[in-house]
């Protein structure tokens, strides 16, 4: 027997819990075996009862793996800023670790942060890879789209994450390129419960303010940025990044959602074109009997991934993994053929622009990323 840990948070937000139900849907294709094996799915929880990732429990996770002579891959997490911690761990560990869901582009190329990406590899040896594209790409996507739609000004603000604050960053460094004139800049408190204080200081400030971009989750404040934009009558428009595209923000931000735009990487999975990608929706369904979440599908191909190697590793091991994952060359998605970089980028580079329409996250368009 194999094991296979997957890492996410697990609770109040549904996107962990429908991206591992796709994870379970590759396993079950492959009838949990690859050849003489049988393959074990192990689900951790990395998250708090709020759906927000926690530092120890994704190093905790990271570790029972390592520590499992019978685990030979890793999926997870959802949250760049976690992955920062998981990354060093298995990579000492020399486990195959991949991710869905991190878009972080320091992860695994040069020019973000100081450091980055050679500390996330102790080794030298690089293990990680992703099925989504990167926020070098969703940043000067989003602000083109915000640029197309026809807003002229913006308020940035973030969650202080990885994710949200890198992409925040991103965005405004492209604006100042672009026709869009940035207003401010603010990291919120994720954990405030009134942003009240925060809204009115930006209505005072732009009172004809365009947009306002959130970098960051919807576990961390987004639901109720856009309930208390509506409470103060702001005019402004809001706009997110593939982090509060979940099923959460809708139900939590309530009828105030409607109208909001989000960019994806990759699409909605109900906008799937491909044969494979229509096929994995309708099990998804099947299976389930509930609409599967964005990033769900690319779950869905890490797993194949990692099955595919398993079925090639000779003998199977970790290191055989790793290194069969490396040559895989071109592998079906249910997004479309894809392979991974040399730096272990999926070479789908497709971001979607969406709207909130009758309480539910519609594809809208592709969006050009430079």
């Amino acid at each position: 027997m194999v094991k296979i840990v997957t890492s996410f948070p697990m609770q109040r937000v549904a996107l962990g819990q429908s991206i591992v139900n796709s994870i379970r849907l590759a396993l079950a294709e492959a009838d949990y075996r690859a050849g003489d094996y049988t393959i074990e799915l192990v689900v951790l929880d990395d998250g708090n009862a709020e759906g927000q990732w926690l530092a120890d429990k994704e190093a905790e996770n990271a570790r029972r793996a390592v520590n499992d002579p019978q685990v030979v891959a890793y999926i997870g997490p959802l949250n760049s800023g976690a992955a920062k911690i998981s990354i060093p761990i298995t990579n000492r560990g020399g486990l195959a670790h991949i991710s869905p869901s991190n878009t972080w582009p320091g992860l695994t190329k040069v020019g973000f942060a100081p450091g980055e990406p050679g500390i996330f590899y102790p080794t030298g040896q690089r293990n990680y890879f992703r099925t989504a594209p990167t926020d070098d790409l969703q940043a000067p996507a989003a602000v083109k789209w915000a640029e197309n739609l026809g807003f002229k000004t913006v308020f940035l603000l973030d969650d202080g994450e990885t994710y949200g604050k890198g992409l925040a960053d991103l965005f405004e460094a492209f604006a100042y390129t672009s026709r869009l004139t940035v207003i401010g800049h603010q990291t919120i408190d994720k954990t405030a419960a009134d942003f009240r204080d925060v809204l009115t200081a930006i209505q005072q400030q732009a009172p004809n303010l365009d947009l306002i971009y959130f970098g960051g989750y919807s576990a961390n404040g987004a639901p109720l940025l856009v309930r208390q934009m509506k409470e103060l009558n702001m005019a402004a428009h809001f706009m997110g990044p593939d982090g509060i595209v979940d099923s959460y923000f809708i139900q939590q931000a309530g009828p105030a959602a409607e109208g909001g735009y989000a960019t994806l990487v990759g699409v909605p999975p109900a906008a799937l074109t491909t044969e494979r990608g229509q096929a994995f929706v309708q099990a998804y369904r099947a299976a389930y009997n509930t609409e599967p979440e964005a990033f769900s599908y690319l779950g869905y191909d890490a797993a194949q991934v990692i099955v595919q190697a398993l079925r090639r590793a000779d003998p199977l091991q970790r290191s055989t993994v790793l290194e069969t994952i490396n040559s895989l060359g071109t592998i079906e998605g249910a997004a479309g053929h894809f392979q991974f970089d040399e730096q272990g980028d999926t070479t789908l580079k497709v971001i979607s622009g969406n709207i909130v329409r009758n309480q539910t996250f519609q594809f809208m368009e592709i969006l050009p990323t430079r």
